[in-house]
């Protein structure tokens, strides 16, 4: 993991001109007239200015950064966090399941009609990391790149979106996959295989269920109004 990133060299000049200048303020409000004194109460200005800027910078990444999926397999599932160990293949038999892809398109569907979500591929529902080896076996590629090109090109055509943030991280000597959704502004359906007709999937704790006509058409114009109005 690289290291913290610190602030720029202009950014470090200019931090330090102002602590500078405090100190020698600081120096003249005290009556240090000695060169030794005034030079050292500069140096000590300066120096406190770069470290209480660098600890807001730092804090401000942090509060930023992405919560490492060590941490989220931590927190377990919830209303915004799903885990599957598979996206394509069938640790069972070994082939690819295309249930298995319908269900990663419905958690997606879900977490977009909702409050948008974090979905990890590669981890069980117990929190174990069992990776996404198996998936890398039926893609083409076979590696991370074409795990991405499949889902966004998959969820393009079960969703009609690519609205989605793809990473991958390393954890336990396997890769898991990280997909992030934010709230969609629209209603998003998840269409069938051979069906003309397709659903609608909201998250619901840490579930997702499709919705009935009725139950469908009451969310869309309570979570979606300005769609209902066009």
């Amino acid at each position: 993991m690289p290291g913290p990133r610190r602030l720029s060299l202009t950014a470090t000049a200019v931090v330090g001109i102002v602590g500078s200048g405090i100190g020698l303020t600081i120096a003249e409000l005290v009556g240090g007239g000695h060169v030794v004194a005034r030079f050292l109460l500069a140096v000590a200005g300066a120096i406190g200015v770069l470290l209480v800027v660098e600890a807001i910078v730092a804090r401000r990444r942090a509060a930023t950064r992405p919560v490492a999926v060590a941490e989220l397999i931590a927190e377990g599932e919830s209303a915004t966090l799903e885990f599957k160990g598979s996206a394509r293949r069938n640790r069972h038999t070994g082939e690819r399941g295309e249930r298995l892809e319908l269900v990663i398109a419905k958690t997606i569907a879900g977490f977009l009609n909702a409050a948008g979500g974090t979905l990890l591929i590669g981890g069980a529902d117990d929190g174990a990391v069992v990776g996404i080896g198996g998936d890398y076996a039926v893609t083409a590629k076979g590696n991370r790149d074409g795990i991405e090109l499949w889902l966004r090109d998959y969820l393009a055509q079960r969703l009609g979106t690519e609205a989605l943030r793809v990473a991958f991280e390393a954890l336990d000597g396997h890769d898991v996959c990280r997909v992030d959704v934010d709230a969609s502004t629209r209603p998003v359906l998840r269409a069938e295989p051979g069906r003309q007709t397709a659903d609608l999937y909201v998250r619901a704790g840490n579930t997702t269920r499709r919705l009935l006509t009725d139950e469908a058409i009451a969310y869309v114009a309570e979570r979606f109004p300005a769609a209902v109005g066009r």
